[in-house]
């Protein structure tokens, strides 16, 4: 990449396939890091990601057991995938959740830390289900406070809008990007998304395909 800017572009890819890949592949080229949600891909199969792409490294963490039979449609599953021509350490984090991935990225004068994740569907009422989201934002949040880092970047599908005041999920957001002083920096891509196949507009009944970013200060 010859760009010395940093680009990071979150992408909730709905199932990696014929119809999208070649969008994938083209950001993929423009882009120093992207943060990957729903592949739909076991670990068994991740390495495809890898093996038709020249110049990058991922780090994955699937959605599903290779152990179990999947009925119905596959679902879930998180990835990073970095640009190796870039000079700087990209070392992957354990993540206990499967629907969180992290990278830790060490530049010449700076450090980031890197998330992606996909969140369970928003609720108003099922305990159990904010339960599991409030584990990742804590993990997330574990995770950042126990390394020497300068700044956190998460970028992927929280599954909720701040604008949902009745949301458990947006409750437990707010709480814990206050709490930690983060940063919303909520920039939809209008003409990469016209771009992709004629991707739907962004308003609160769609979905979005690049999704929130969360710029994240640690004091």
């Amino acid at each position: 990449m010859a760009s010395e800017i940093l680009k990071i572009c979150s992408y909730n890819v709905h199932g990696i396939n014929n119809v999208n890949w070649p969008y994938l592949s083209d950001i993929v080229k423009s882009h120093s890091f992207i943060l990957l949600q729903e592949h739909w891909l076991l670990n068994s199969q991740s390495h495809i990601i890898t093996d038709n792409l020249n110049d990058v490294s991922m780090t994955c963490v699937s959605g599903m057991p290779d152990d179990e039979f999947i009925t119905g449609r596959p679902y879930g599953g998180c990835a990073i995938l970095w640009n190796t021509n870039m000079i700087c350490n990209v070392e992957p984090m354990a993540c206990q959740s499967n629907r969180l991935c992290a990278v830790k990225v060490e530049f010449q004068y700076f450090t980031i830390l890197l998330f992606t994740l996909y969140m369970p569907c928003d609720t108003e009422y099922d305990d159990n289900n904010v339960l599991i989201y409030n584990d990742i934002l804590l993990e997330m949040s574990s995770l950042a406070t126990s390394m020497n880092i300068d700044q956190v970047i998460c970028g992927g599908d929280f599954n909720t809008d701040v604008s949902r005041t009745k949301s458990l999920h947006t409750k437990a957001l707010l709480f814990l990007w206050i709490v930690n002083i983060f940063h919303f920096c909520v920039i939809h891509l209008t003409i990469m998304l016209i771009t992709r196949l004629k991707a739907k507009l962004i308003n609160r009944d769609q979905q979005s395909i690049i999704s929130w970013f969360h710029k994240i200060l640690w004091m």
